[in-house]
């Protein structure tokens, strides 16, 4: 099923863990933008969820399709932030070789 452009109505945010020194011999690390407006339109698709006993307390894990524009620089080392909820990249698929859109494999 193709992609259009309309049906990107979520705006999205990609992050990258920055690293700098504390001033005590150590490192401070925060999650930053990706560049000063990296908001981007998307669909975020779920498309499992999974719950497991672990440490005495049931986790979830809830896995989604996020489809957005072409977008060059991105890596599963970033994470998205939608409103409050974090989604961890895990790995990024180009739909065609014409870079019109892109799905990233995530779990929030």
């Amino acid at each position: 099923m193709a992609t259009n452009i309309r049906d990107l109505r979520q705006r999205i945010q990609f992050q990258f863990l920055s690293r700098t020194a504390d001033g005590q011999g150590g490192w401070s690390e925060v999650w930053a933008p990706l560049v000063a407006d990296s908001d981007v339109w998307a669909k975020i698709k779920p498309v499992s969820a999974k719950e497991r006993y672990f440490s005495q307390k049931i986790e979830e894990n809830i896995s989604h399709q996020i489809i957005i524009r072409w977008k060059e620089g991105l890596t599963s080392e970033m994470r998205i932030l939608f409103e409050n909820r974090i989604f961890q990249i895990h790995g990024i698929r180009r739909d065609d070789e014409r870079r019109f859109f892109m799905t990233l494999d995530c779990e929030e």
